[in-house]
């Protein structure tokens, strides 16, 4: 009996010993995610915390200092789970900020040869192939990054934009803009101030051209080009999306094509807002509107045109007269480090309601197109002004 007896003390000891780290274990598993430094504290080598803190750049940098992490402690959870890409990249991080950069760069790679699914440890794969110029690894190591995590592009694509400055790197760049994440980066890309570099890589990729998810970057593309002054080189992209007879480059009137918001501004731009009103009143006119007070620019549009004497035409239908209104078109050169007026013509809206109207401007020779814009000035404090215009064409003038 005195034997059994010891037998069950023993029996009920070692439950409650395993009991206790059980519930020890579980404590720390709680705590890895509600309170990684609690964690720590309690158990400075809990593989899980660790591998928590070193998924979460913010979350290590809030423990840093602190010593409750560092290498020692990764290196102690190394040995006590299965080998972990994050932890690697997190000891390469450590030797980095040591100066200890071949031994950083072994670790990036063991963590990169562990597991692809890691977004960081690709992003510092990637680095590091970039300052070695080497381009191919560093977009493959891109493109494993982006292609594992949907919040990676607010960290990759500015990384990946000033790779884009560099000429050697955009040929590689165009070879994987066929990615998902491909037409996301180059519309950053065209919002950036980069039109020029993304234009190079987008003519070296025909999917660029042709696959419908990439045209908003298209549009925005040809926007800032325009925008920035490389006139000549917007033409001959639309030219080369579009074809040499789209209305963009051919009709100088009013369309659906040619009134296109996606195609602005070589299609014609309608206002609305501040009390300025455009559109398309039928097939070959637009409708204006301006408010009591209101002034601005009602269209404009950027033309391809020869140098040379040019004549505006259309007809003029005033729908609601005010006594006090101004209206005039605005001709001035979009060309690069040139946005000079070449003039401006008064429409008369006075007189008979429907009235043929014409403008003259000149181009010069350094001027490789024409911004045409239509200003309303409606000064009267009680009714709107209200006119439509329509046959718009553009043609040689005598002089």
């Amino acid at each position: 009996m005195p034997r059994l007896r010891w037998r069950g003390l023993l029996l009920a000891l070692g439950a409650l010993i395993l009991a206790g780290i059980a519930g020890y274990d579980a404590a720390l598993s709680v705590l890895s995610r509600s309170s990684p430094s609690l964690a720590l504290s309690i158990g400075p080598t809990d593989a899980r915390t660790l591998q928590r803190v070193a998924e979460d750049p913010r979350l290590a940098g809030s423990l840093a200092g602190t010593g409750l992490i560092g290498p020692s402690q990764i290196r102690s959870a190394l040995y006590d789970m299965p080998l972990s890409a994050r932890l690697l990249r997190y000891l390469a991080t450590v030797d980095e900020g040591q100066e200890n950069p071949a031994q950083s760069a072994r670790l990036l790679a063991i963590s990169g040869q562990v597991s692809r699914r890691d977004f960081l440890g690709e992003i510092l794969l990637a680095d590091a192939a970039a300052r070695a110029d080497d381009a191919p690894r560093a977009m493959m190591h891109i493109n494993a990054a982006l292609s594992t995590s949907r919040n990676a592009a607010d960290l990759v694509f500015p990384f990946l934009l000033q790779l884009l400055s560099d000429p050697s790197f955009r040929p590689i760049i165009a070879q994987y803009v066929e990615q998902p994440w491909g037409d996301e980066f180059l519309y950053f890309a065209a919002q950036r101030g980069v039109a020029a570099d993304a234009l190079e890589v987008a003519l070296s990729n025909a999917v660029v051209q042709k696959e419908a998810r990439y045209a908003r970057f298209n549009s925005e593309l040809i926007t800032h080009l325009i925008d920035e002054g490389r006139t000549v080189q917007a033409f001959d992209y639309v030219e080369r999306l579009k074809g040499p007879e789209t209305p963009l480059l051919v009709e100088p009137g009013f369309s659906q094509a040619t009134v296109d918001p996606a195609s602005a501004p070589l299609s014609w731009a309608l206002t609305n807002a501040d009390g300025i009103y455009a559109d398309l009143g039928g097939s070959s006119g637009v409708v204006l509107s301006a408010d009591a007070g209101a002034r601005g620019i009602a269209l404009q549009r950027v033309l391809k045109l020869a140098p040379g004497s040019w004549q505006l035409r259309a007809e003029r239908t005033v729908l609601q007269r005010v006594d006090l209104a101004d209206a005039e078109w605005q001709f001035s050169c979009s060309s690069a480090g040139s946005s000079s007026s070449l003039g401006s013509a008064d429409i008369p809206l006075t007189g008979q309601p429907v009235a043929a109207i014409q403008a003259r401007f000149t181009l010069p020779s350094s001027c490789p197109a024409v911004r045409i814009s239509l200003f309303l000035h409606n000064l009267d404090d009680q009714k709107s002004l209200d006119l439509e215009l329509s046959k718009l064409t553009i043609v040689r003038s005598a002089r």
